[in-house]
């Protein structure tokens, strides 16, 4: 079940984490101070730090919905006999 999880939502885990990285090597304060690693005060900085997490989410939403509906139509369209080297040889052809 956490397997499935962790492959559906693969690229939005990786989105945020690489964005918390990237935080933290660029010395991005306010998401430092958000994440309790940072020196600087975290009521002026909480608003900036959700929006650069949830811009970072969002944009792995997005992709991993878009892999979601790729898999599902790819399904669809092998149950109904399409072959890829037929529809190469009828596009090609």
């Amino acid at each position: 079940m956490i397997r499935q999880i962790l492959n559906i939502f693969a690229v939005t885990l990786a989105l945020v984490a690489a964005a918390v990285v990237s935080a933290i090597i660029l010395d991005l304060q306010f998401v430092q101070a958000y994440l309790g690693i940072g020196t600087s005060n975290v009521d002026s900085s909480t608003g900036n730090a959700w929006l650069y997490l949830k811009g970072a989410a969002l944009a792995g939403l997005l992709v991993d919905a878009l892999r979601l509906l790729a898999a599902r139509w790819w399904q669809k369209s092998r149950q109904r006999e399409h072959d890829l080297q037929d529809v190469f040889r009828s596009s090609l052809a």
